[in-house]
């Protein structure tokens, strides 16, 4: 499988690239809707170096481990509506295939993040030698725990950070 170019049947899932740096600042900046970064606990990004720090970590982690988030763009519209999939993450010491997505606003409740979900899911199981994806999630972030349900994942334990607590979801392949 080809995880870095992915369709599903609205989006277009690409790897990312320098050139996303614009619509990655203004979905984790939210500019529009400060709800978009309400369950983040490092909070939005106030400077675009923050965004080109996180797109370099990004892109470092698909040199290093060959798959990474995606650039979610709605196919009708070519509009840039989301940053997710699955990137490698160290949780209680193994380094798994962790599912992520944040959206724009105006793409929320149209069943994207579910869609996006699903491919990343399949995909994840072609990632050898991996058995499992996994996601981390904060306890008040009620929407992306009942969209983790919804996907499949179960939860199996929680985790502490710099940032306080999240549970831990997993997907066996």
């Amino acid at each position: 499988m080809n995880y870095s170019h992915l369709f599903t049947e609205r989006l277009l899932l690409h790897r990312l690239t320098h050139s996303d740096l614009d619509d990655l600042f203004v979905v984790h900046s939210d500019p529009s809707d400060p709800k978009t970064n309400a369950f983040n606990p490092a909070g939005a990004h106030t400077s675009l170096v923050q965004s080109r720090e996180m797109l370099e970590r990004w892109l470092a982690l698909w040199n290093e481990h060959g798959f990474g988030y995606w650039t979610a763009i709605e196919k009708n519209t070519s509009t840039v509506l989301s940053f997710g999939g699955l990137s490698p993450k160290e949780v209680k010491g193994q380094v798994l295939p962790n599912l992520y997505f944040r959206f724009r606003p105006e793409a929320w409740g149209r069943g994207y993040a579910a869609e996006m979900g699903r491919a990343a899911l399949e995909a994840g199981c072609d990632l050898l030698p991996y058995s499992k994806v996994i996601a981390s999630v904060r306890p008040d972030n009620a929407p992306s725990v009942g969209l983790l349900e919804r996907l499949g994942l179960e939860k199996y334990g929680e985790v502490k950070d710099q940032y306080g607590l999240s549970y831990l979801y997993r997907w066996t392949c």
